[in-house]
């Protein structure tokens, strides 16, 4: 498994780069057995906590985005994808980050892919789906995935691979 960081954390002016940051990611699919992953990014820095509004340490997930056909869904948490269409095959790709408003470094990146079963993959969609539309007045209800018999939750285990950038 490779990750690489692409383009640029800086501006011409020094400033933190909020938009443009590109991470690269390549890793071998298993064969022949059906994969569910999760791409998270999480960004340590010095800035504005907009919860506590004091200026200090900060540790918060990056919203990681992507116009990629690979991903299934794009919550402002995590990517969504499968190995459908790439099993056994080596998976290429960029995605994007943004870096919240209000920091002034960014100290280190950590990327977190998470290679989970079918249950929670679909749990974490569909509470992905239902934390992002639920003020929206005209948004579909979403319920939430669950294999738990008279309740709600999942019952599933995961692999977490993970790379830290300082």
């Amino acid at each position: 498994m490779r990750v690489d960081t692409v383009g640029n954390i800086r501006n011409n002016d020094g400033t933190l780069n909020l938009f443009d940051n590109t991470l690269s990611l390549s890793f071998d699919d298993p064969p022949n057995v059906k994969n569910y992953y999760l791409l998270e990014v999480v960004g340590s820095g010095i800035g504005y906590d907009t919860y506590t509004r004091e200026d200090g340490p900060i540790t918060t997930k990056l919203q990681p985005f992507s116009d990629n056909e690979l991903f299934e869904y794009n919550s402002s948490k995590r990517l969504f994808f499968t190995d459908q269409f790439l099993d056994g095959k080596t998976i290429d790709f960029n995605f994007n980050y943004s870096v919240p408003l209000g920091w002034d470094t960014l100290a280190a990146i950590e990327v977190r892919l998470t290679s989970t079963t079918r249950e929670a993959y679909l749990y974490q969609l569909t509470t992905d789906k239902y934390d992002v539309g639920r003020f929206r007045r005209f948004t579909e209800p979403v319920t939430s995935f669950s294999n738990i018999e008279n309740g709600v939750g999942v019952f599933s285990v995961a692999k977490v691979l993970t790379w830290k950038f300082d």
